[in-house]
């Protein structure tokens, strides 16, 4: 195939790409160049990373089950066949290479630069006039085990991995991983979201009814959830995870006593109907003995904050959760946050953690 003329990215991606002084420059050269990553929160598949997976295609590589770049296809006005659907691999990325230079200005035209350069040598800027040579340059390329998972990690200097794991995951993949004794490690992280019961009861009673058969504990009270959680959160430690990870539209610090969460428990258990202000005692509740929890085993806590998720649900009940359809929340964190906190330092178990957000108006992040 003739290559198509396209402007190099060398024009774009300098050696001093984002610094733009030279105090930026001596700091980066000086000190950050040559650190080590250490990435304590990912979506990377622990999978792969056992199993050193070699990819396919670059579709496979950049495509497959990335909502960030499904995103901004939708938005480019591409059918959902060429995100989520059955189209091929080739046509795919073309019609992905034919949206990049729609993101200008977005990170994901950052980001698809720097990987084209960085780890293909590609100084093209993509888009659909090269697709074609791009993805058969890439595809050439992943026959290399130069690109499978844990040599593309290496290469980015990476030393740990911090996966999202349910916390009823059982980490079969973990486990092995851990056997091998490799440079590179990868340790779970501790995200029990379906606890909260922010999704329907069906949802959460299948989560609870869960837990249950991975802790043999039978739950039908507030205190033995907390029993079952406790045990997830020892068997997680057991395999390196030093870090927890909540995904909330907001902190919850409402006042409860335990004798009302217990009853809004069994009433969650049973299917039955819960009020607002009853879901955000529950909620409160059970982030607070978590972090409770958390002290005592010495992890730190991190708080993805302000989302609204799922919101096409047509798409949803097709497609599931985590496929691009998730916004930005407009709620009031500051309070919540404060009564949260001020209600673990009161306890003693006021510990490290970290909380992003995505919302402009929220200055709050640790």
């Amino acid at each position: 195939m003739r290559r198509s003329k396209t402007t190099k990215v060398k024009e774009f991606i300098t050696d001093t790409f984002l610094l733009n002084t030279e105090t930026a420059i001596s700091l980066y050269e000086e000190f950050a160049k040559d650190l080590p990553v250490l990435d304590f929160h990912t979506h990377l598949s622990s999978e792969d990373i056992a199993n050193n997976k070699q990819f396919n295609s670059i579709t496979e590589l950049w495509l497959d089950g990335d909502h960030y770049k499904w995103r901004v296809m939708r938005a480019n006005g591409v059918d959902e066949k060429f995100c989520t659907g059955d189209a091929s691999d080739k046509d795919k990325f073309i019609q992905w290479a034919k949206t990049v230079p729609s993101t200008l200005r977005n990170p994901l035209y950052h980001w698809t630069h720097l990987e084209l350069k960085r780890y293909f040598g590609i100084e093209d800027l993509l888009s659909g006039d090269n697709a074609e040579y791009i993805y058969d340059q890439c595809n050439e390329m992943l026959q290399s085990r130069e690109f499978s998972v844990r040599r593309l990690l290496s290469k980015a200097n990476v030393e740990v991995v911090c996966t999202t794991d349910d916390a009823i995951d059982l980490l079969n993949y973990h486990s092995s991983y851990s056997r091998l004794k490799g440079s590179l490690k990868m340790y779970p992280s501790f995200r029990p979201d379906k606890v909260l019961a922010m999704g329907t009861f069906d949802e959460f009673i299948d989560w609870v009814s869960e837990l249950e058969k991975v802790t043999y504990i039978k739950i039908n009270s507030f205190e033995q959830l907390l029993r079952a959680l406790k045990v997830r959160i020892q068997f997680f430690s057991s395999l390196g995870c030093r870090i927890s990870d909540h995904g909330l539209p907001e902190v919850y610090g409402e006042d409860f006593t335990e004798e009302e969460v217990n009853s809004i428990f069994e009433k969650l258990k049973a299917g039955h109907q819960v009020a607002d202000h009853e879901k955000r005692k529950y909620s409160s509740a059970i982030l607070y003995h978590l972090s409770v929890m958390y002290k005592e085993a010495g992890w730190v806590q991190q708080f993805h904050v302000g989302a609204i998720r799922n919101n096409r649900s047509k798409l949803f009940q097709e497609k599931g959760a985590d496929v691009g359809c998730d916004s930005i929340h407009d709620t009031n964190n500051t309070e919540g946050l404060s009564k949260f906190l001020d209600r673990l330092e009161e306890a003693t178990a006021w510990n490290s953690y970290s909380k992003y957000t995505v919302m402009n108006k929220d200055k709050t992040d640790q």
